[in-house]
């Protein structure tokens, strides 16, 4: 498996963003020996723009020891985990 995670800023009104992400080796499922993966994600600091922060999970199948990821999409995941600064306009 992989884990990943992503941030993205993004200005709606002018349809422009930046994105960045960042994600660990591939890791044994089953080594319980893991230890803390450091996964830092570069953005603007005290950025004006909407934040978005996203973390995922692939998995790989091993294949007379080779590894090819799962992408069906039945088994991996991505979860929206933040939002900042995001603010619904209403028109009247």
């Amino acid at each position: 498996m992989k884990l990943v995670a992503a941030i993205a800023e993004v200005d709606f009104e002018s349809d422009e963003f930046t994105f960045n992400s960042n994600s660990t080796a591939e890791v044994e499922i089953t080594d319980v020996n893991q230890g803390p993966f450091n996964m830092a994600l570069n953005f603007t600091a005290n950025s004006e723009e909407n934040l978005m922060v996203v973390f995922g999970i692939d998995f790989y199948q091993s294949v007379n020891g080779e590894l090819y990821a799962m992408k069906n999409g039945g088994y991996n995941c991505l979860a929206v985990v933040a939002i900042d600064k995001f603010v619904a306009q209403v028109d009247n």
